[in-house]
C-alpha cells in the first residue's frame, strides 16, 4: 500500500526532527463518532482509547494506517499527534489559533500517579 510507505517516510522525517506535535494532514475525513456525521468528530483521543476504537470499528479502512503512524509517533516520545482534514479550508491555521483545533489529537495514556 502506497500510502503506508508515505506515511512511514513522513514519521522517520518527523523523528530526525524531533517535534512535539505531528500535524498529520489527511484528504478526508477526521475520526468521527459516525463516519456520516461530520457533527460526531473526536477532537481528543488517548492511545488505549483509540485500539479500542480499533476494535469497535469507529477506527476502519484508510483511518487504521493514520492512526497507526500516530500512535508510533506517541510510542516515540511525540507528545501529541493531530489528525485533521487538510481539504476543510484554513484546517492548519484553526489548529494553531484556536482552542478547538481542527481535527482529533491523539495522546500518551495518562500515567498513574
Amino acid at each position: 500500500d502506497e500510502s503506508v510507505k508515505d506515511e512511514d517516510l513522513g514519521m522517520a522525517s518527523l523523528f530526525m526532527q524531533r517535534k512535539e506535535e505531528f500535524p498529520y494532514i489527511s484528504n478526508g475525513i477526521d475520526i468521527l463518532k459516525d463516519r456520516y456525521d461530520p457533527k460526531t468528530l473526536i477532537p481528543k483521543l488517548t492511545v488505549s482509547e483509540a485500539v479500542g476504537l480499533y476494535d469497535s470499528g469507529v477506527i476502519a479502512g484508510g483511518m487504521i494506517p493514520k492512526v497507526d503512524s500516530c500512535i508510533k509517533a506517541i510510542q516515540m516520545g511525540v507528545e501529541k499527534c493531530i489528525i485533521m482534514d487538510g481539504c476543510v479550508p484554513h484546517s492548519i491555521l484553526m489548529e494553531l489559533l484556536t482552542d478547538e483545533g481542527a481535527g482529533t489529537m491523539l495522546t500518551a495514556d495518562e500515567e498513574a500517579g
